[in-house]
């Protein structure tokens, strides 16, 4: 909207879905900070310079602003809810809807911490997938 802005944020990843068809990052966002670089004296500007506007619910930001990528499928209060399979480069792209396809029947991601500088991903496998995931690996192949 015309103001460069340099914002900061805690973000916690609350959850993610992965499938064949939905790939959701589901986020909080806690200690939104902006501040104005430069001269700049546009509505948006004066909003963030004067404190107005109402960085603790970011979401509910979001959900209102002009040109919102599809990627974002909801928004409200601090969460955010991102769905890459929106996006149709993703979305469209064969070889990421077949490895997801036959990935996620048997391996689910089942949590996402931090340990210091570490990042730990945490799988949940299920042998209750197997067909389906060769099914897919299958079509992948013949593809």
């Amino acid at each position: 909207m015309g103001t460069t802005v340099r914002a900061g944020a805690s973000i916690r990843i609350e959850k993610i879905e992965v499938s064949d068809h939905a790939f959701k990052v589901t986020l909080r966002l806690s200690d939104v900070t902006m501040k104005v670089l430069g001269e700049s004296f546009t509505p948006v500007a004066g909003l963030i310079k004067s404190g107005a506007l109402d960085l603790s619910k970011p979401g509910n930001l979001a959900k209102f602003m002009p040109k919102k990528s599809p990627v974002l499928v909801e928004a409200h209060d601090d969460i955010l809810v991102l769905d890459l399979m929106q996006d149709p480069k993703f979305a469209q792209n064969e070889r990421v809807r077949g490895v997801l396809g036959t990935l996620t029947p048997v391996v689910q991601v089942s949590g996402l911490s931090t340990e210091g500088d570490f990042l730990i991903l945490q799988l949940r496998a299920s042998p209750f997938g197997i067909p389906r995931a060769l099914n897919a690996a299958r079509q992948l192949a013949a593809g």
